[in-house]
């Protein structure tokens, strides 16, 4: 696809993913109308990457009246709650950015004719399916994250005909960017970043919960692939490897040459114990790369490097 030609909304287009899609959109020649409320983005990741930046909420209905002048071939909705310890902390906030924000994303798209809405799913909506967790199965989500993702799929599936979509159940996503994100960021961040300020990483259990852990690079190339394809519904976006939490912080200190031991907590109730995504759709469907782990430690220990 031609992407200079288009004209595309980032919602969440200051954050984790978002910022990244939006400079991918930007270096492909799109133009790129952001939208994000700033909670855990930051504006000058996509400063002198997007063409217009709106600050606002899109589970409220004054952000549109800023948009409505704006033609808009595609939208890439990133701006909703991304983390199981949010949706903990504050449920009823979380449940309506997440479930009212994508109805009115549903809205805006039928209003303006957009061509497909791309949505980040999650590998949450399966809970503690048995592993690879394929598509077809029954989603059981056991946190109120992967009840609220489930329900905006469930919300595009019954506007299919009016609005077409991709939602990416994406896995367990870790890159470079999640400072701002904090305490929620991905494990492989929060392991990685204690183990280079001397500290211990905290494992809850005995470290043999696994997860499937999927770089930023390939998100992003799924994220375009599901735009341009001729599909629609959900897919996997993972690596297709589980790896174990004691695994991945072995592997950040051998990759360090350090040999910090985790602190082992109590696992909090409903934790998940493995998720392991089917690639089987996603390779036929998106044919995204999977970067093996260990590259993936290696390119975002070359991002640490060059903020040194």
């Amino acid at each position: 696809m031609n992407w200079s030609r288009k004209s595309v909304l980032v919602t969440g287009g200051a954050g984790f993913i978002g910022s990244h899609l939006t400079n991918k959109l930007h270096e492909l020649g799109a133009n790129v109308i952001v939208v994000d409320d700033l909670s855990t983005g930051d504006r000058k990741k996509v400063k002198a990457t997007c063409n217009v930046f709106v600050e606002g909420d899109v589970s409220q209905s004054n952000t549109y009246a800023k948009l409505g002048e704006f033609d808009v071939d595609y939208v890439f909705h990133f701006g909703s709650p991304s983390s199981v310890i949010l949706f903990n902390e504050k449920p009823d906030d979380c449940i309506h950015k997440t479930i009212f924000g994508f109805r009115r994303i549903i809205a805006f798209a039928e209003e303006h004719n957009v061509t497909k809405v791309i949505y980040p799913s999650s590998g949450s909506v399966y809970g503690d399916a048995p592993v690879p967790q394929t598509e077809d199965m029954m989603p059981k989500p056991t946190n109120l994250y992967g009840v609220c993702k489930l329900t905006c799929e469930q919300l595009a599936r019954l506007s299919l005909d009016k609005v077409p979509s991709v939602g990416l159940r994406i896995f367990a996503g870790y890159g470079p960017g999640e400072e701002t994100k904090g305490e929620i960021a991905s494990v492989i961040t929060l392991f990685l970043r204690a183990i280079l300020n001397g500290k211990r990483p905290i494992i809850y259990g005995d470290g043999r919960q696994s997860r499937d852990f999927v770089y930023l690079d390939d998100i992003i190339t799924a994220v375009l692939r599901a735009a341009e394809a001729d599909f629609t519904g959900v897919v996997n976006v993972g690596s297709g490897k589980a790896h174990t939490f004691a695994e991945v912080v072995e592997l950040i200190n051998r990759l360090l040459g350090k040999s910090v031991k985790p602190i082992y907590v109590d696992k909090p109730q409903k934790y998940l114990e493995k998720t392991l995504a089917s690639r089987e759709i996603q390779d036929k469907i998106l044919g995204a790369p999977a970067t093996v782990l260990t590259d993936g430690l290696k390119k975002l220990l070359g991002t640490y490097a060059q903020q040194t």
